[in-house]
């Protein structure tokens, strides 16, 4: 006899397998299958992680934030929150700042591929720095008798920006006597 036992993921169709050491008889018993639903909404985690680029240049991979459950499962019904992202370690010299369109995010509990999640957009930092973070934070959260807590992103480097050399002439032509060697 077992107690205690759980599943930490929503899902459908689950089976257990029961099999004895030593082996006997057939050495496998199926449960009938059974469906684990989603506890109910806790707090927000990251389900795409930002991932950087270079100072004052959109992320190339945009962060993805959804309300969940105690373990880990997106709650796609009963609740919706404003997403807002804020940095969380700055290593940035100066501070970085953070950009997105929009600042705010709604995560509703809605139909469809994005169900419960905040899509940020356009996301950037300002200055370059390595192990910066986000910080997830909900407000307005229907219905207000629920709090989630804060979710913090794994953290993730913003390079220097690219260099650009831009030659303004000064004269239609330009003679140098020597060669010019430009070096980045």
């Amino acid at each position: 006899q077992f107690s205690g036992c759980r599943i930490d993921k929503s899902g459908t169709g689950y089976q257990l397998v029961a099999t004895s050491v030593p082996a006997y008889g057939a050495n496998a018993w199926y449960s009938s299958t059974f469906d684990v639903l989603a506890g109910p909404a806790t707090r927000l985690m990251f389900v795409t992680q930002p991932a950087g680029a270079s100072a004052g240049q959109a992320f190339t991979t945009q962060p993805v934030v959804a309300i969940a459950d105690a373990g880990g499962n997106t709650a796609t019904s009963g609740i919706s929150a404003n997403v807002t992202l804020t940095i969380g370690a700055n290593p940035g010299v100066p501070a970085g700042a953070l950009a997105c369109t929009p600042t705010i995010t709604v995560a509703t509990a809605t139909n469809g591929a994005n169900a419960g999640r905040a899509v940020f957009v356009g996301c950037k930092i300002s200055n370059s720095g390595v192990g910066y973070t986000l910080v997830a934070t909900a407000s307005s959260v229907v219905p207000g008798s629920t709090t989630l807590a804060p979710a913090t992103s794994t953290p993730f480097n913003v390079g220097a920006p690219s260099a650009e050399i831009t030659l303004t002439p000064s004269a239609s032509v330009i003679t140098w006597g020597q060669t010019v060697v430009l070096t980045t």
